[in-house]
């Protein structure tokens, strides 16, 4: 594992009175980037000064981990506190985006134009970019798209978030090859949806230039809009992941049958508000869904909630590949049936060799005890002992039952799932 070559400090810091001139055996440069995983970024820098080796073989670790942050208002620029309508960009920048791959833009507050804008450097080749604004002038919108369509070659990752002030950059005509992961947020504080232009621009981007898309994060009510636009049809068939925020009614949830591709992961909330006509169309559609991707999907988290605690019975097909599942019903659930092999159609009390014959992770959060019921086999299937299981977390909230009934919960789960960590909380 160590080497006999002499440490010899690499240029860019051989006259630095700070940088450790240490000679002897070194690691195998093969071996530094595995323990790169273990240190932070200041670990990594020191350890650049080691040695030539250390100094090649952590780069690419320490580039992975780092962004440059670019906030385009005054405060971590070079333009004095006291004129804080103005920004100046710091040219000190340029050489950092030469070394890094990640960029982080922001800002939270009205900015005039620098002076010097038009000498901003063009940025290539990054990998990720997080877009992260509260308010937003039209130089501040150009900006970003320049950078982003500049690296369309090379760029993986996409974070869009906002606030106020609603925009997506138009990528009509550029393909992003190599971009797997969408983030787009709009922030809870927003009050309208985004305007009909921004959504039209985000789905033109998933269905036609994120041809290599993976993992898709946005606000579900956006994306029922976009499917309004028959758009989710389109979507790539390499997209696996979707998580979806805020909350979808039953025809929001209907949508997502039209996407064409198998998930592996899929987060959704269903908030009913109000009245909502097809409520009853709710458990079939759910059963729908879950049983189109039910062959590959690993990850699954569903959050129900209604104003007015509707409780229904729901359906759920066998899941060969599932490992972690969350289910989150705030007075939705009465009883859910499990089917008793895959495709039967029929359904009854849980038999997790068949269900969930490869889980690892179980979550719970509800009003009361009706959820996890369903999840307990029958006391006389004292076979049912699932050993894959780590995890099993429950929340109950205002949960009535004494302290003896969780003690009792406790030890049945224990008995189920041997090898677990099993928490309960009750929320108040």
């Amino acid at each position: 594992m160590l080497g006999t070559e002499e440490s010899e400090v690499s240029s860019d810091v051989e006259d630095d009175p700070t940088a450790c001139h240490y000679s002897g055996p070194i690691l195998i440069p093969d071996v530094i980037p595995h323990l790169c995983k273990f240190l932070n970024i200041d670990a990594i820098k020191q350890c650049r000064l080691v040695c030539k080796s250390w100094n090649y073989s952590a780069t690419p670790s320490l580039k992975a981990i780092t962004t440059v942050e670019i906030r385009l208002e005054p405060g971590n620029c070079i333009v004095p506190l006291s004129n804080p309508n103005l920004w100046t960009w710091d040219r000190r920048i340029i050489e950092k985006l030469k070394f890094n791959d990640h960029i982080r833009i922001s800002s939270y507050r009205p900015t005039l134009p620098p002076m010097d804008l038009e000498t901003f450097p063009v940025v290539r080749n990054l990998t990720s970019i997080f877009v992260h604004f509260y308010t937003r002038e039209q130089w501040q919108k150009d900006l970003c798209d320049k950078i982003i369509l500049s690296s369309a070659l090379t760029l993986e990752e996409l974070k869009y978030h906002w606030h106020y002030d609603q925009y997506f950059p138009s990528c009509s005509g550029v393909i992003f090859p190599k971009l797997k992961k969408l983030d787009t947020d709009c922030g809870w504080g927003q009050v309208q949806p985004p305007g009909i232009i921004s959504l039209q621009r985000i789905g033109q981007a998933i269905s036609e230039s994120f041809l290599a898309l993976e993992s898709l994060k946005i606000d579900g009510t956006h994306l029922y809009e976009i499917s309004k636009m028959e758009i989710l049809q389109k979507l790539p068939l390499s997209l696996n992941s979707l998580v979806l925020g805020k909350h979808l009614d039953t025809d929001g949830m209907e949508c997502l049958l039209k996407i064409p591709s198998p998930l592996k992961k899929l987060k959704f909330w269903s908030a009913i508000r109000g009245v909502d006509p097809r409520l009853d169309d709710l458990p079939k559609i759910i059963y729908e869904l879950l049983h189109k991707h039910s062959l590959t999907l690993e990850d699954l988290s569903m959050n129900f909630s209604s104003q007015k605690r509707t409780a229904m019975d729901f359906k759920l097909p066998v899941f060969p590949a599932m490992k972690s599942f969350g289910i989150y019903g705030i007075g939705m659930f009465k009883k859910i049936e499990f089917e008793s092999s895959p495709g039967s159609g029929n359904f009854g009390r849980i038999n997790y060799q068949v269900c969930f014959p490869v889980f690892e992770k179980l979550q719970f959060h509800n009003y009361d005890f009706s959820i996890v019921a369903s999840f307990l086999p029958p006391e006389d299937h004292s076979h049912q002992v699932v050993k894959s299981v780590k995890k099993v977390g429950i929340n109950f909230w205002r949960y009535q039952k004494t302290e003896l009934a969780r003690n009792g919960l406790y030890i049945r789960l224990l008995d189920i799932f041997p090898n677990a960590k099993i928490s309960m909380k009750v929320m108040t």
